[in-house]
């Protein structure tokens, strides 16, 4: 889905532009009060595509600010300005000088996007939908044409066929393509679901490959981390979408029982080829089926099917905000420059995750739970370290998420030793008696007898 921030200090013309571009170019609008919270956002998401700016808010030179922001970075959004623009070279900006004119800036916009507005009485249709690059990365070939939009001025794109249907890709093809900052490349509209089914099928078929390295198959089972978690939202459980479900989750638990010493597992997934949803994911499994195997639990049958399919769709529903993810206290929330939209949806993540996975058919019971619980709410909704009031499995699940989020906030390049201070925050953290159980657990996974330092 394509990301538009926008700032306007006049709320009438604010709401006529934010209904307008959600309506012609389906893509998710962003208000902003100003040029640093907008940029405050660039960091956290440099993905987006467009900035839509009045010149001034107050005694903010807006316009001016975020264009210097713009230059300085590398390939960054198009900036379309409002009223009087900041100097600038020719083509630099989309400049609407009159701001009753505000269609313009919907036009813009959609064309920006390869969507044809030229008929504003009725929703238009995009051209071209993105894909992301990396799914390309282990195909030879493709059931329909492919393009990647490149710029032809700063504010113009334009649409290159780099594959034709039933062609095959040239050796260093996509490589070639993501160097030059590409972050999808895009199919012709009306082929996602056929286009899914083939990468689906592609992808189960090299995860039952017996010669694929260690390091090929996490990077596949990340590929098709990504693939279902964004499709579920688009087309539902489809059959080829569960048979890539049970594909990843079979290969995920094979990784597990491969590599029975957590910290190994987390040194080999974090140096892994794939993005932060799947190696949280994988990383959650490992820590709460090592858990469960020091209680009582491990002897209900159905726990660790349970255990990795909550690993697998606890952040389903915020796979289009992936840095969001990341985000697991009120605090970091607080911080993190969302609008009051994306903080409701990190707010409510765990509940709308745990709705989405009861229409898979064959869910392990109680998996839904699970998935709500995961922030510690037992409702699904907000962030709570008293996690007494849950069921013992869910309060090893919750400390299982949170650890391998604390790992991964760290990344590569560990200091030695740090497994010491990562379980000590969790114990001031989860301090309540109710969760000594479940802290013992998680402990006795990290004790030095187990597997040395993280």
């Amino acid at each position: 889905m394509a990301q538009i921030i926008l700032i306007e200090s006049d709320p009438s013309l604010k709401d006529l532009l934010q209904i307008n571009l959600m309506t012609y170019t389906g893509a998710e609008v962003i208000p902003r009060g100003g040029a640093r919270e907008a940029i405050d956002f660039l960091k956290l998401l440099p993905s987006i595509d467009i900035v839509i700016t009045t010149d001034r808010v107050g005694e903010e030179d807006t316009a001016r600010i975020l264009l210097e922001h713009v230059r300085d970075g590398d390939g960054g959004p198009v900036l379309v300005v409002l009223g009087d623009a900041p100097p600038h070279e020719k083509e630099e900006i989309v400049h609407i000088g009159d701001k009753a004119k505000w269609e313009l800036a919907v036009r813009s916009c959609c064309r920006l996007l390869g969507i044809d507005a030229a008929n504003m009485d009725s929703p238009p249709e995009p051209d071209y939908v993105p894909i992301p690059i990396g799914h390309f990365l282990s195909l030879d070939g493709a059931p329909c044409d492919i393009f990647a939009r490149r710029r032809s001025s700063p504010t113009e794109f334009f649409f290159d066929k780099v594959l034709a249907a039933g062609g095959s890709f040239g050796k260093g093809t996509v490589e070639g393509i993501a160097k030059e900052g590409s972050e999808n490349l895009y199919i012709p509209k009306g082929m996602e679901h056929y286009f899914t089914n083939f990468v689906s099928n592609h992808l189960v078929t090299e995860l039952e490959r017996k010669d694929l390295s260690a390091g090929e198959r996490m990077r596949v089972m990340g590929e098709g981390h990504s693939i279902v978690s964004k499709d579920v939202f688009r087309f539902g459980f489809t059959t080829a979408t569960i048979q890539l479900v049970e594909s990843v989750l079979s290969s995920m638990m094979e990784t597990v029982e491969r590599i029975p010493k957590v910290n190994v597992l987390f040194a080999e997934v974090v140096n892994s080829k794939t993005g932060f949803l799947y190696q949280h994911a994988q990383m959650c499994c490992a820590v709460a089926c090592a858990c469960v195997r020091r209680t009582p639990l491990k002897d209900d049958g159905g726990v660790f099917g349970k255990l990795s399919f909550a690993s697998f769709f606890q952040n389903v529903s915020l796979v289009e905000h992936e840095e969001l993810a990341r985000v697991t206290s009120q605090k970091a929330l607080d911080g993190s420059g969302a609008g009051e939209e994306l903080r409701e949806k990190v707010l409510r993540h765990p509940l709308e995750s745990g709705d989405l996975v009861k229409k898979y058919k064959d869910i392990p019971f109680g998996t839904d739970s699970l998935i709500r619980h995961h922030h510690g709410s037992p409702d699904g909704v907000g962030f709570s370290s008293d996690i007494g009031r849950l069921p013992e499995l869910s309060r090893i699940f919750v400390l299982s998420s949170d650890l391998a989020h604390r790992f991964l906030a760290h990344g590569k390049g560990r200091p030695k030793g740090d497994r010491t201070s990562l379980i000590a925050a969790m114990r001031r953290r989860y301090s309540k008696t109710d969760a000594r159980a479940a802290m013992r657990a998680l402990e006795g996974v990290f004790s030095k007898e187990r597997g040395g330092p993280l």
